[in-house]
């Protein structure tokens, strides 16, 4: 049984999704923190059928504007959501994952056990308790939806070439008088 998920990256410039269609859909919003490490900050989840999907989909794109690129994985009720939106919302890309959930969730372990992967606390994101619990019984569990969500944000992320910024800033004196 496929389950499928949105995710996306939003940093200086760079803003990723992915999202996939039912029969039960989790739309993540994951950010990237400094550096090496990644937030994953906001998502929508539950059952939802293509009209319901949609309004997911717009809701996280109004919420946050800066991503740049809406992955939808060209699959099942994907390839509909994808006519749906692409001249509506900017930056929607059809993908196909390559391999399986579990070859993904191993190729992005290394991030998980060097402590790069961050969840806001449960306090603030009432869905990160769940997550840990689907995280923790991969891939065992009834559920992997959030799972392979957050390993495809963390790989396409890592395909990106790192561009480092600088800012410089005016030295501003003040006078004491």
């Amino acid at each position: 049984m496929r389950h499928n998920g949105l995710t996306s990256r939003s940093s200086p410039g760079i803003a990723l999704s992915r999202i996939s269609i039912p029969p039960t859909t989790s739309s993540d919003k994951c950010g990237a923190g400094i550096g090496s490490c990644y937030l994953l900050g906001d998502q929508i989840r539950g059952r939802m059928d293509c009209p319901s999907t949609v309004k997911a989909v717009r809701h996280l794109s109004d919420r946050w504007p800066g991503t740049l690129a809406k992955l939808i994985e060209d699959k099942a009720n994907g390839s509909a959501i994808i006519q749906m939106l692409a001249h509506e919302i900017v930056g929607i890309i059809p993908v196909n994952p390559e391999g399986g959930k579990v070859a993904r969730a191993q190729a992005v372990a290394p991030l998980i056990e060097a402590g790069n992967v961050y969840l806001p606390h449960p306090q603030y994101a009432p869905w990160v308790n769940d997550f840990i619990e689907e995280s923790a019984a991969f891939p065992n569990a009834a559920h992997d939806d959030q799972v392979d969500a957050m390993t495809q944000a963390l790989l396409r992320w890592n395909m990106i070439p790192r561009i480092e910024a600088y800012t410089l800033a005016p030295i501003i004196e003040i006078s004491p008088i």
